[in-house]
């Protein structure tokens, strides 16, 4: 809708002065020309939806304010503008008639006229067309006269009868005021419409109900939203009172004796809502109630909606227990036994050397637990600062730090709320993170970076490291109560060199995946070939394997015989780990010292069995070599190591 004014121009002289000093203001006007004899004033009334505000002066000003609802704006005619037509008048020497809309500006000039002689004139008022009539007849009958009056309807009849008339005028000054005043109308006009137009399309299109009461019990205002969960028209309760037994027992309920109360919970029509009821106070006084609800089924949906989303955005573990591929006894048991785990929602901490598969055990417990619907969440705590790694995790607020997103950022705590996060590498955390980690752990609230609110989140946690967390805790440099927090439930996964009973299995698997991904016909590894692999060290685990068969996939095409090209390849890996292996030996002294804890011998034993292994990448023939004991002895100390877990 164009913003317009419309001014009812009672003179050719009044348009003319008018319309230019409106161009020159950029004031949107339209002009009606004629005033109270030719039915201005009906003209604004009738097409008063068409415009924010009219213009006029005199009689015809007052008559278009009487019947429109729009703001009016009077030119102002002045004692001043009359004197300067008394003036101009007398110079004619004839006596002065003057014709004039009865108004209050008209007693000042009789008044004025008492007190001065030398101003003296014959007055005739109307307030309608048909005094008008009489009163102009009634002037024609003079002789001897010079009529002043004002606007062209006095104009019109007197110049048929060469009678003189002066038009008493508004001066520029003034019209140039009207026309400012109703230009900075028009803008209040629009701003409040755009006030009205914005809050209207905040409530209307607010998922929560909204709806207002007054002082005297009268709803006020009511958003669609409270209509559609009441299933209530809004014309059925708005400006009604919320006591009439016709407005819905809903709102009566919801209204309740009208107190404030914050985010509780209100039975009626057997649903349930979720109820806010706040004042509004204007002076110390209260002016309304303001009530705000929303259904908890429709919130139990939205929250439903919002997992769908976090699934779409890759929030969600791809892999199950059926992903992990084993046929030993120990993967079998640590498979049971996370099974078992995946049934509560408790802690788990998941051991294992790198390349083991912790990220797969752990998707598979959130997959084969009650909370599969729920998001996962995924960080490697070890690939980020500490800095970041706070804000990635807990989130920040806005204004948090320098670059800052403006509405700040959810945590993956948040986002993992009613499913699990997983914190790989969690033996890399700094102090500052482990601190923060276990008060999320204690209270299950998460207060954001620079942020000032604290949010309730239900994530279960699942933690992995590759770390002996419990020597780094002796060491004070992992806490205590977080380490026994996070190992509530315990998963050891077994390194792959010592259940060689998986790698055929394995090797079955990878060889079909990697050759159908490069399009290479399906191969298998001899028996020959699979014993050597079975003998090799794998100090990367089920990883390195894996890229062992991606490898001899994409380079079987240059050998003829395929085992030959596995045992070439595994053959290069033994000599590159030989070569490293005597490289560290001479950087190292012979008489080189390692630290163990006192305490008993078995348990010290261990110790020294585990640090060995550590030094030598889990190469057992070289473990047993340093130690001075044979490899059977290392493979039963691991055997031992594994029943006890």
């Amino acid at each position: 809708m164009k913003h317009r004014a419309l001014l009812i121009s009672t003179s050719d002289e009044l348009t003319k002065e008018a319309t230019s000093i409106a161009r020159e203001l950029k004031l949107n006007l339209d002009v009606h020309q004629g005033g109270l004899l030719t039915d201005g004033h009906i003209f604004a009334k009738k097409h008063q939806a068409d415009y924010d505000v009219f213009i006029s002066q005199g009689g015809t000003a007052l008559l278009v304010e009487e019947l429109v609802s729009k703001p009016v704006i009077a030119i102002p005619i002045t004692v001043e503008d009359y004197l300067q037509a008394f003036n101009e008048a007398k110079a004619t020497n004839q006596k002065i008639a003057l014709i004039s809309y009865h108004c209050p500006l008209v007693k000042e000039l009789e008044s004025l006229a008492s007190l001065t002689p030398e101003i003296d004139f014959s007055l005739f008022t109307y307030s309608s067309k048909a005094d008008f009539k009489k009163q102009i007849k009634t002037v024609f009958s003079l002789s001897n006269h010079t009529i002043i009056g004002l606007g062209s309807c006095v104009y019109t009849h007197v110049k048929e009868l060469d009678i003189r008339y002066v038009m008493v005028k508004s001066s520029a000054s003034k019209i140039r005021s009207g026309l400012t005043a109703a230009k900075n109308i028009i803008a209040l006009n629009r701003k409040e419409r755009l006030t009205t137009s914005r809050v209207m399309n905040i409530l209307n299109y607010s998922r929560e109900g909204i709806f207002s009461v007054d002082r005297d019990k009268m709803v006020s205002i009511m958003n669609m939203s409270a209509g559609k969960i009441s299933n209530v028209p809004l014309s059925n309760v708005v400006g009604r009172s919320i006591n009439d037994p016709d407005i819905s027992q809903v709102f009566r309920d919801i209204y309740g004796d009208g107190s404030p109360i914050v985010n509780e919970t209100i039975i009626c029509g057997g649903k349930a809502f979720i109820v806010n009821r706040i004042h509004l106070h204007i002076d110390k006084s209260v002016e309304e109630t303001l009530v705000t609800f929303q259904s908890i089924s429709e919130i139990q949906s939205l929250e439903r909606n919002s997992r769908t989303t976090l699934k779409k955005a890759g929030l969600i573990a791809k892999k199950s227990f059926q992903d992990i591929i084993h046929s030993s006894a120990q993967m079998h048991e640590s498979v049971l036994r996370a099974q078992h785990f995946s049934g509560t929602n408790a802690v788990v901490l998941i051991e294992g050397e790198t390349g083991t598969g912790k990220e797969l055990f752990a998707q598979g417990i959130h997959n084969f637990s009650p909370r599969s619907s729920g998001p996962f969440v995924a960080i490697n705590c070890a690939a980020l600062p500490e800095t970041l790694l706070e804000s990635e995790l807990f989130g920040y607020s806005e204004g948090a730090f320098t670059g800052a997103k403006k509405n700040g950022k959810t945590g993956l705590f948040e986002l993992a709320h009613d499913g699990t996060i997983f914190l790989d590498e969690i033996g890399d955390i700094s102090p500052l993170i482990q601190s923060r980690l276990l008060r999320v752990l204690q209270e299950k609230t998460v207060l954001r970076v620079g942020g000032d609110r604290i949010v309730d989140v239900n994530a279960r946690i699942i933690a992995a490291t590759n770390k002996d967390l419990f020597s780094m805790v002796q060491q004070g440099d992992f806490r205590s109560e977080l380490y026994y927090r996070l190992s509530l439930l315990n998963l050891r996964i077994t390194a792959l060199r010592n259940r060689p009973d998986d790698i055929e299995a394995l090797c079955r698997h990878f060889l079909s995946v990697k050759g159908a991904q490069y399009g290479m016909p399906h191969n298998e590894l001899s028996d020959r070939t699979l014993t050597l692999m079975q003998e090799y060290n794998w100090p990367g685990n089920v990883r390195e394997l894996e890229n062992f068969i991606e490898k001899l996939v994409i380079l079987h095409p240059l050998e003829n015989n395929f085992d030959y090209a596995a045992e070439q390849l595994l053959a290069e890996k033994k000599e590159r780990m030989e070569v490293s292996w005597q490289k560290s030996d001479e950087r190292k002294p012979d008489n080189e010292a390692m630290t163990i804890n006192l305490g008993p011998l078995k348990s010290m034993e261990r110790q020294i069995f585990d640090k060995v292994l550590a030094r030598v990448n889990g190469n057992q023939t070289r473990a047993a070599k340093l130690l001075g004991i044979s490899r059977v002895t290392i493979w039963k100390h691991l055997q031992d190591r594994t029943i006890t877990q």
